[in-house]
């Protein structure tokens, strides 16, 4: 079992009690009602609905671009196989919530090879309404910095647009790099999380 705690001085208590610390992350929101970062697929790429049928090149990206020295690794990144099932979860709507497939995409590379994925997710963290959430961004580390995650992640938004979505949430590690990607495209946070081994 798990506790969220979003108190920063709560937090620091509970650091010095030496409770055991899970994750420190960011949630972060994009304003779908004003406009968005041009981002574009890099030269040779295209980008493609994501699928169930992909899930075997899915699982290589993650497991390539989360492996043991990332601070989001998780044991079942370990292996592609592993990691593979935990996005099949995300595609069948097992956690965090309903897959929006619409809104869901991949990354091909100059030589047809799927080199990124984004999985959006209806999520309520914290409890209330449902609302589309970055589930998972995952660029294969080769392609890391040109700029796939980010047609990705503007692909989704419009992509949510048009289906009248007013915003799109998702967490990030701090630490994680990712979190510039996330500001320089127009997120911008909205509480800092501490999620603590209960």
């Amino acid at each position: 079992m798990t506790e969220l705690v979003d108190e920063p001085a709560a937090a620091r208590a509970r650091l010095a009690a030496g409770d055991v610390l899970q994750r420190h992350y960011l949630r972060m929101v994009l304003d779908l009602t004003q406009p968005l970062t041009h981002a574009p697929a890099p030269p040779g790429f295209t980008l493609a609905a994501a699928g169930a049928e992909h899930l075997a090149d899915y699982g290589r990206v993650v497991s390539a671009a989360y492996g043991a020295g990332h601070i989001d690794h998780e044991p079942a990144d370990d292996d592609p196989a592993s990691a593979a099932q935990v996005i099949a979860g995300y595609l069948a709507g097992d956690e965090p919530g309903p897959w929006i497939a619409a809104a869901s995409c991949h990354a091909v590379d100059p030589d047809g090879v799927i080199a990124g994925l984004l999985v959006v997710s209806a999520y309520a963290p914290g409890g209330g309404e449902p609302r589309p959430w970055i589930t998972d961004l995952t660029v294969d580390p080769r392609w890391a910095g040109r700029g796939v995650g980010a047609a990705l992640v503007m692909a989704a938004a419009a992509r949510l647009i048009e289906r009248g979505d007013a915003s799109v949430g998702l967490a990030v590690t701090v630490g994680n790099q990712a979190r510039g990607l996330y500001e320089r495209v127009g997120f911008r946070p909205t509480h800092e999380v501490w999620r603590f081994q209960g």
